[in-house]
């Protein structure tokens, strides 16, 4: 009789005891990568595409090249177009991060640079896009992670 009784209350057309149905997913941006090599170091790049005036997290990840160990005496600032953007300090031996937040839109050119006892160095990163909306913005089908990239190694001062 019980068997029976949950039998039937399984079959239910009831809509509440349906399952809730699951939230559709939105499908977001993947993640723009690069890697650039330069005589003294390697550079590691990963961030959301850039939207004019919304702050994305860039992760640095910084590695010299002399004795392949993490850059840990350093600073770094993300420098888009005309505008300069200061890495926050190293928690970590060879990863920094910036905040960076566009003004303007359009294509600009993109580096990184270095500065510090561990690594000098300036590493180019080619053209990134800054969309004007959200509904803009890059979405690529397969990042690339691996760049062929002219950098400049500076002077120590």
């Amino acid at each position: 009789m019980i068997l029976a009784a949950g039998i039937l209350a399984s079959c239910s057309n009831n809509p509440k005891a349906a399952a809730p149905a699951a939230a559709p997913k939105t499908e977001e941006a993947e993640p723009i990568k690069a890697t650039v090599w330069t005589k003294g170091g390697e550079l590691y790049l990963e961030h959301p595409p850039l939207i004019r005036n919304e702050s994305v997290r860039f992760a640095i990840h910084l590695t010299r090249l002399s004795d392949f160990r993490a850059v840990k005496d350093a600073a770094c600032e993300v420098h888009l177009g005309s505008e300069t953007f200061t890495c926050d300090p190293s928690t970590h031996p060879g990863i920094f991060g910036a905040s960076v937040k566009p003004a303007n839109t359009g294509d600009a050119p993109l580096s990184i640079v270095v500065h510090g006892k561990d690594l000098n160095e300036a590493f180019d990163t080619g053209s990134a896009h800054i969309a004007a909306a959200a509904a803009d913005a890059e979405k690529p089908a397969a990042a690339t992670e691996e760049t062929d990239r002219k950098s400049t190694r500076l002077n120590s001062s």
